[in-house]
């Protein structure tokens, strides 16, 4: 990777925490139908406890510019993994939903917080022609782990009970924990350019969360309920402020002078489009599968797999090609295929076969594979390195709530076009429906393309060229 090796245990085990971490945002997903019949609670409630997950991390990726520099690595690390653990012990002994919601905020609240101390050590700690390669490899947590995650606890919750899911969770977390305690070290980074102001705190919690409870409430409420534009009105106004007085105090929480760089401000926005199509596909899919094509649970996870995997081993292989052709190539390689793949399922109907399912979502994955990470490192790559903490919480904040945009209008198309077709049977309207939301995310799609196309001009060889004259300042 590129990277001294005194650091490099410290990085792995960073990097299988926030796997972990990244595991358990989607891990509770097949097992949510167990879970609502053990605790006697309605489908509506029960689904809180992947929406607060979304929710505390998108709240708390905001604060981490400050946090990652004002504590050690040491310190923020095995605080991340204190609040992980008591929060799977706590989810693992719960005997209502109360108690086990509470489990999933501390799981969340320290999750929040590996994402972002993850890729910027690894990028201040990685030479310029070679960070390509290793958030190649940090992009295994990101796109990797939910991806399996469904299917895993599918077969635990069915096997085991859902309990189980909690002592794995249990059991990982208690042993990074204890490896970090003996073996984990600070890692010396560039102090971070924030300021606690709580007043900033608070407003970014507010825009945030406002914007992730009024889209993840969306599909359930329609966009003109007031669990819906509240939230919605809030968050916007909110985040209005917050912008404001980030170019107003003299120590921003995060300095949003950086959208004045041109990459990074093409990289947010492609990386929003990128997860917009990831996390809308990933819940619609399994849903046409197992509605309106017969199949299981675990079949259902069974197509999506193949997939998962080769997104993971193409991350690399991604990040490889970032640093010796640059962002240009990759990107381009990345939204094309992302583009066909997406127009291949909206071709497909209730007679297709699930292997011509599983290569065409297979072919999105590799796009994905090609687009995540890439898209992270070119963006950032133009900031000077006190700025990274800022880039790159930004872009992780971007991530949680175009994730959760996206997953939110692609049911919403989804079911607006089932409740408008008439076909002259339900399962007809519900292949329509779905139909319909993979158009929608082949939009985005291209639209990613486009921008990619018009946008990501620079070489290798011309970056390498930029950082060298901005580092010599």
């Amino acid at each position: 990777m590129g990277i001294d090796k005194k650091y490099r245990l410290t990085i792995m085990i960073i990097l299988i925490g926030t796997f972990v971490g990244s595991l358990t945002q989607t891990l509770l997903t097949s097992a949510l139908p167990r879970i609502v019949a053990d605790l006697g609670i309605s489908v509506g409630l029960g689904q809180w406890l992947t929406t607060i997950y979304m929710l505390v991390i998108g709240i708390m990726v905001p604060t981490t510019s400050f946090l990652i520099g004002k504590f050690s690595t040491r310190q923020l690390f095995m605080t991340c993994m204190a609040l992980f653990f008591s929060g799977s012990l706590l989810a693992l002994f719960s005997g209502n939903f109360a108690m086990l919601l509470t489990g999933r905020v501390l799981q969340a609240a320290g999750t929040g917080i590996l994402f972002p101390l993850l890729n910027v050590i690894v990028l201040e700690l990685t030479p310029i022609d070679r960070r390509g390669f290793s958030m190649g490899i940090v992009g295994l947590t990101v796109s990797f782990a939910p991806a399996i995650a469904p299917t895993l606890s599918g077969w635990m919750s069915d096997a085991f009970g859902w309990q189980s899911i909690f002592v794995l969770l249990s059991v990982l977390s208690g042993i990074i924990l204890l490896v970090a305690v003996f073996l984990l070290k600070n890692v010396k980074r560039a102090e971070a350019s924030g300021a606690l102001d709580r007043l900033s705190i608070l407003c970014s919690s507010l825009g945030f969360g406002g914007l992730l409870l009024a889209f993840t409430s969306l599909s359930d409420y329609g966009f003109f309920h007031p669990l819906v534009i509240a939230p919605l009105v809030v968050g916007i106004l909110s985040l209005i402020f917050f912008v404001r007085r980030q170019l107003k105090i003299k120590n921003p929480l995060l300095d949003v002078r950086i959208f004045k760089h041109k990459n990074f401000a093409v990289g947010t926005a492609l990386i929003s489009l990128y997860y917009f199509a990831f996390m809308g596909m990933g819940i619609v899919l399994p849903l046409y599968i197992q509605s309106y094509l017969g199949q299981s649970a675990l079949v259902s996870g069974l197509t999506l797999l193949p997939g998962a995997f080769l997104m993971a081993a193409t991350s690399p292989l991604s990040g490889w090609m970032l640093d010796r052709l640059g962002a240009r190539i990759t990107l381009l390689i990345g939204s094309v295929c992302l583009t066909g793949g997406t127009l291949l399922l909206t071709m497909t109907n209730a007679g297709t076969p699930m292997g011509v399912l599983v290569a065409d979502y297979a072919v999105r994955c590799v796009g994905l594979g090609f687009l995540l990470m890439p898209a992270t490192t070119w963006s950032v790559d133009c900031l000077h390195i006190k700025k990274m903490p800022d880039g790159i919480v930004i872009n992780n904040t971007i991530r949680q709530v175009a994730g959760a945009i996206g997953s939110a209008l692609m049911v919403t198309v989804m079911s607006v076009a089932t409740n408008g077709a008439h076909t002259g049977s339900v399962a007809g309207d519900g292949v329509y429906g779905v139909h319909m939301s993979f158009l929608f995310s082949a939009l985005l799609c291209i639209a990613a393309l486009i921008l990619a196309v018009v946008f990501v001009r620079s070489t290798k060889r011309e970056e390498l060229r930029k950082q060298g004259k901005r580092q010599a300042k």
